[in-house]
């Protein structure tokens, strides 16, 4: 989702972007990429959010290591510092010799992890951490003006010094979808609903106990216009928690209902909110829920309740029996094993 809501910050303030999705899975991708730049490029972002096993570069667990051995040299960056250090040389050079005034900044939820290895950032110029909305506009705009943007010094990588958290976010900004950045027809895509979690879990490292959430009719000109330019009804909604609160799935389902089109969607849902409010349930099935990842950590009361959730799950069993015999296979329903 990051990488096409920058972008369209970027377009809204006047320059022009590229977005390449899934570009570790793109053959001989170095070649590929030099079509898109020039003198006039400025700034390459790189996400690291789904370049796994990223955390393999680090002290991980022995039991993790199977499951990391099982990804191909080649498949995703993430096998070898080594790996890394020459991928991230081959692009410097590249845009050494088509697009030297460029920067490489490196962002996502990976990218703390150059802070606890800091010879990784060779060959970056920026790094960023939080959301970058405001940092990747003013910085692009540094670079186009010959000077530099404001950073800060973290373990000896320069962070961008303007990017923030979720909970220092006062909206949750529209995304713009644009045909040159290569959307198929009907292509199923990520759509922003809000930002952050409202909830404490307490084995939660993220930003917790807020929440921003996109304006409804903003919301629904996105549904509107992509449907319109590309034909999507498919989507994956990008929120921590989409039922965070009965009066959240009562106002967006019920607009969805509203559109003169049906949509189909997943999402990660909280159970125990719907133990509380079944009818929720059944308002995002009908809004199109088509996939459902609920939230369960434990069966057991005393470790549930120890993590923040405290519903019995004696409920939390009884409602997904009764979710599934109603929903049939009409609905995917998962959660963590």
């Amino acid at each position: 989702m990051a990488p096409y809501v920058l972008a369209s910050q970027l377009e809204a303030n006047g320059f022009s972007t590229v977005v390449v999705d899934f570009f570790t899975k793109k053959e001989n991708f170095f070649e590929y990429l030099s079509h898109f730049i020039d003198q006039s490029t400025l700034l390459v972002g790189i996400s690291t959010t789904f370049l796994s096993p990223f955390c393999r570069f680090f002290d991980v667990k022995a039991s993790r290591q199977v499951a990391f051995n099982n990804y191909q040299s080649g498949f995703l960056w993430a096998n070898s510092e080594e790996e890394w250090l020459n991928w991230i040389q081959s692009l410097r050079s590249l845009l050494s010799q088509k697009a030297p005034r460029a920067k490489i900044v490196v962002g996502g939820t990976k990218a703390t992890k150059f802070l606890a290895k800091s010879e990784l950032s060779k060959g970056i110029d920026y790094l960023a951490l939080g959301a970058g909305d405001a940092s990747i506009v003013s910085t692009t705009r540094a670079i186009f003006n010959g000077t530099e943007p404001v950073t800060k010094l973290l373990y000896g990588v320069p962070t961008l010094a303007e990017a923030v958290l979720k909970n220092q976010m006062s909206h949750c900004p529209t995304t713009i979808y644009q045909s040159k950045w290569a959307i198929q027809e009907r292509e199923s895509l990520p759509i922003e609903i809000s930002r952050g979690c409202i909830f404490n879990c307490k084995f939660c490292y993220y930003e917790r106990k807020n929440s921003v959430r996109k304006n409804v009719s903003v919301l629904m000109e996105e549904f509107q216009r992509n449907y319109d330019l590309f034909g999507t009804t498919s989507y994956s909604f990008t929120d921590d928690c989409f039922n965070d609160s009965r009066e959240k799935v009562e106002t967006i389902c019920g607009a969805i209902l509203k559109l003169p089109f049906k949509i189909d969607f997943t999402s990660y849902a909280r159970v125990d909110v719907a133990v509380k409010f079944p009818h929720t349930a059944d308002l995002m099935v009908e809004a199109g829920a088509s996939s459902l990842f609920w939230g369960l950590e434990s069966f057991h009361p005393e470790a549930a309740r120890k993590a923040g959730k405290g519903t019995p799950p004696d409920r939390v069993k009884e409602f997904l029996v009764t979710f599934k015999k109603s929903m049939g296979t009409s609905v995917l329903a998962a959660g963590p094993s």
